[in-house]
């Protein structure tokens, strides 16, 4: 919940309403774009791209559950996205041998600081002088 207004996440749609056109300000990003577009439209597991009678079987929320499982698990074994297996047989030889890795294992990043910020100060940052010139970027989410 937020304790201000973000406006990044507002936008005005034109509707007609009885016969007028209506600009309404409001969020429409789940409409617009919806969650599932940055995973869940492409797959590298063919699986999950089969079609019976012309219909896909899996869904952009099956796509995503497996795309991003996929992620998390090459982001905790620090490899690259391992490419799916076509059959169970396959995921059986084709899984390597891994050793059981704790959450501080996993938070280890040399020269990575995360800091968690209260949610009201997004706008109070520009005011502080030492942050001025201090980052390339930086990510709020």
């Amino acid at each position: 919940a937020y304790q201000i207004t973000n406006p990044t996440l507002l936008s005005s749609r034109a509707f007609n309403q009885r016969g007028d056109r209506v600009s309404i300000r409001g969020y429409w990003g789940d409409i617009v774009s919806s969650p599932y577009l940055s995973f869940g439209i492409e797959s590298d597991d063919e699986s999950l791209l089969k079609t019976c009678n012309g219909q896909h079987i899996k869904t952009a929320q099956d796509i995503s559950f497996a795309n991003t499982q996929r992620l998390f698990q090459s982001l905790s074994s620090r490899r690259g996205c391992l490419t799916a297996p076509q059959s169970d047989s396959e995921a059986e030889t084709a899984r390597p041998e891994q050793k059981p890795v704790s959450v501080h294992d996993l938070m280890r990043l040399n020269g990575v600081c995360v800091t968690f910020l209260p949610l009201d100060s997004l706008h109070k940052l520009p005011e502080k002088q030492k942050y001025s010139r201090f980052f390339n970027s930086i990510y709020f989410s």
